[in-house]
């Protein structure tokens, strides 16, 4: 039975996972532009895509290895071959994973705000054509500066197609399983990952539009805002968490638990989103406050195309 559960999540696994070095390797080739200060020069947007670039860089590599190593743990700990010393291994990774995730929102938040500041006004020559041309010139794909600066803020939804199989494969656990998620849980995970769809959305909305040759006023700033505070929201529920969770109080109640080693309640679900615990989420932002985006089946095909 054991066999036929685990293909899925593995498969999600290696594809994320393939699609993230690709990921990784645009960022570094948009760090090594950003690099050239006579491309930057005094553009103060160029300046904030240049100190946020290579922090999604770090992000990425430290979620990478602490979800495959996570994943690798729960396997043993399902299958009941976990020593008490990889089950500790596994909350450490959990607690770290935690922050990874805060750090990570914290980034995104922004790194989308400065790209739908960038978005509107980047055909109109305000220091960014030296950029463009070099990005134009030193690819092979025939990507432009605004499609790889998009690419971090598409990003987030790409562990959606994780989320699909984690959930899909907890429903084949037994309610004795340890690594079986809460209801409550699985559904944390969905609202957030559904308001990072949106954000980026949102963003590749501004793109069409900027290629149009659009003028700023026609994309409406309460739109924006909605998406920003879908970002923040976010950024600000994760960071307050971490903040809260590393207090001397909860340092001590952590101490406390380690000790006791409880069995894990999350697998590879876990292994990306396991940080958010059931937190009463508040409804202020709903599907209807991003009517301004196209949510037909073709678009959405199109608009997450990696």
């Amino acid at each position: 039975m054991q066999e036929k559960k685990e293909p899925s999540i593995n498969y999600a696994i290696e594809e994320l996972f393939s699609s993230e070095k690709v990921y990784r390797d645009k960022l570094t080739f948009l760090k090594d532009a950003f690099s050239k200060d006579e491309l930057v020069g005094n553009q103060p947007i160029l300046n904030k895509f240049k100190e946020l670039i290579p922090q999604l860089i770090n992000h990425s590599i430290k979620i990478h290895q602490n979800v495959a190593y996570g994943f690798l743990l729960s396997q043993k700990i399902e299958a009941g071959n976990a020593s008490t010393t990889e089950i500790e291994k596994f909350n450490q990774l959990r607690a770290e994973r935690a922050h990874l995730f805060a750090l990570y929102f914290r980034t995104y938040q922004e790194y989308a705000e400065t790209y739908l500041a960038f978005a509107p006004i980047s055909g109109d020559g305000r220091g960014f054509q030296a950029m463009k041309e070099y990005i134009s010139a030193n690819n092979t794909q025939g990507f432009g500066l605004a499609d790889y600066l998009i690419d971090p803020v598409q990003r987030g939804p790409r562990y959606d197609i994780l989320v699909a199989a984690v959930i899909k494969f907890n429903e084949t656990l037994s309610e004795e399983s340890p690594v079986k998620l809460k209801e409550e849980q699985i559904q944390e995970v969905q609202r957030i990952s559904a308001h990072i769809k949106l954000c980026a959305q949102a963003a590749n909305k501004a793109t069409s539009e900027m290629k149009k040759g659009y003028e700023f006023g026609d994309y409406s700033k309460a739109a924006t805002q909605k998406v920003i505070q879908g970002i923040g929201y976010i950024s600000s529920y994760l960071s307050s968490r971490y903040q809260k969770d590393n207090t001397p109080q909860a340092a001590s109640a952590k101490s406390e638990q380690s000790e006791k080693i409880d069995l894990p309640h999350l697998n590879i679900s876990s292994s990306l989103l396991d940080g958010f615990e059931p937190a009463g989420v508040p409804d202020e932002l709903d599907i209807d406050d991003f009517e301004f985006l196209d949510f037909s089946e073709e678009n959405s095909k199109s608009t997450f195309n990696y």
